[in-house]
């Protein structure tokens, strides 16, 4: 299911999610590697593997055959979510250590989106995923090559209840600069940064301890835009603008 490369942690982690041993997970890549139906890599830290496009396509039909495509996905997005959950979570570590786990998950996160959220089987799962990854999407300015993930994850967070103010602040925020970083300061721009700072007020009047987060999460994604010098939109206050969204980890699904 891998659609990128994989190490054997990584193998053995989604191996458990299906209800398959280390054991088993172990044999069967060393199979899958003598048969050449698996590439290795390896290097002085470790060892990586890879299916060939070919081998995915013929391991998918034999999934939807057996009806176990959506097993097999939803352990992957579980992992991957698990994955960038840990990385959100951690207070320290290595200095680009988030920067790694953006690019060794990229084309599994965008796999797992595209049959979650674009296809639709899964669109809870895929919500997940979405906001587990976007601190790191931000970081990596790769916004707007997943805007398209963002619109109907919005769509579900507004759905929900009990209502999900913070997550629906912080999709709206990232849509909001996906939007200006494509197309400049349009009216939809200003009008999701509007909302944002609404659902930020709304938050700080909690008075618990996100107090004071949601403004600086829009004051960050103002200043990202330019707009504030421009005045095109006002935010009052003078904290740090760091955006604050990193500091909560997700639990994984």
């Amino acid at each position: 299911m891998f659609p990128a490369w994989f190490d054997m942690p990584e193998a053995v982690a989604f191996g458990r999610r299906v209800g398959l041993p280390e054991p088993a997970v172990l044999d069967s890549v060393a199979s899958l590697i003598a048969k050449s139906i698996l590439s290795a890599e390896v290097n002085d830290d470790r060892a990586r593997y890879r299916f060939a496009e070919t081998t995915r396509a013929f391991a998918k039909e034999m999934l939807a055959s057996a009806n176990e495509t959506g097993t097999a996905y939803q352990a992957l997005i579980s992992h991957v979510t698990a994955q960038y959950a840990v990385e959100l979570a951690k207070e320290d570590g290595p200095k680009f250590g988030w920067l790694a786990c953006c690019i060794r998950n990229s084309d599994n996160a965008r796999a797992c989106l595209d049959w979650a959220l674009a296809e639709g089987h899964d669109v809870g799962a895929g919500v997940e995923l979405v906001l587990n990854a976007l601190p790191s999407w931000m970081r990596t300015s790769r916004l707007i090559e997943h805007r398209h993930y963002l619109r109907p994850a919005l769509a579900h967070i507004l759905d929900v209840r009990p209502k999900r103010t913070k997550d629906e602040l912080a999709l709206e925020v990232a849509l909001a600069l996906a939007q200006y970083y494509s197309g400049g300061p349009t009216n939809e721009v200003i009008s999701r940064l509007k909302r944002s700072l609404v659902l930020a007020r709304r938050l700080e009047s909690k008075r618990n301890d996100e107090q004071g987060l949601g403004a600086c999460c829009v004051r960050h994604a103002v200043q990202q835009a330019g707009l504030s010098r421009r005045g095109t939109i006002l935010v009052a206050g003078s904290r740090s603008a760091q955006c604050p969204y990193r500091a909560r980890a997700r639990r994984p699904v």
